[in-house]
């Protein structure tokens, strides 16, 4: 089982001001102790919000949202978003927010025989009959545990053998401090968790 990069991050859903996050509200021991901190913006597209880059992490700023995302799938540089967003959320109090998530990705090529039945779905030989060429098709599970909304996709591409596991751990919060409760301490679990259920998808031996 291998860790995607491009599903990890940690999401904070609110009405955000972009113009409080500049590179020397983020530096000199806020959020890091760099004296200077890298800033993209993507001139071909200007409604793309502005990404800060240091510690190895990512920010990305939108009056929507924050996007916290690490440079490679890895439990420090998970732990460091959980930090970094706790500091926010401590240092702005008074933003309206409205939902936190923490985001995991994974892709299985030895998997358990059984799951290809899972995507034996009724309709694949009726729409082949009429030309259509299903290149992925995916399965979607929204559960509940310890009062935390977990919502788990399963994508099969029929063009390559393997399957990803997407995790999305997910809380409505209302103020501060429950989005903090919802983070403190709790990433590498909820790492931890998905990592447990995509192991059911693992070929199994025997």
């Amino acid at each position: 089982m291998q860790k995607i990069l491009d599903g990890w991050s940690l999401i904070m859903v609110g009405s955000w001001n972009p113009r409080i996050f500049t590179p020397q509200w983020i530096s000199n021991g806020r959020l890091t102790d760099q004296s200077e901190v890298m800033v993209e913006v993507a001139f071909n597209d200007l409604d793309l919000p502005i990404r800060y880059a240091f510690d190895n992490i990512t920010m990305a700023v939108s009056e929507r949202h924050i996007i916290l995302s690490p440079t490679s799938p890895d439990n420090d540089l998970m732990l460091h978003l959980e930090h970094t967003s706790k500091i926010i959320l401590q240092d702005l109090p008074h933003t309206p927010l409205s939902a936190i998530g923490v985001n995991f990705k994974f892709n299985i090529e030895d998997f358990d025989e059984s799951v290809v039945d899972d995507f034996k779905f009724f309709d694949l030989d009726a729409l082949s009959d009429k030309g259509y060429e299903i290149h992925e098709s995916s399965i979607a599970r929204k559960m509940k545990r310890n009062g935390i909304d977990i919502n788990f996709g399963l994508f099969r591409g029929y063009q390559r053998d393997d399957i990803d596991l997407i995790f999305n751990f997910h809380k409505n919060v209302v103020n501060v401090e429950e989005a903090v409760t919802f983070i403190d301490g709790k990433v590498l679990d909820y790492c931890k968790e998905a990592e447990i259920i995509s192991s059911i998808y693992n070929k199994r031996e025997g």
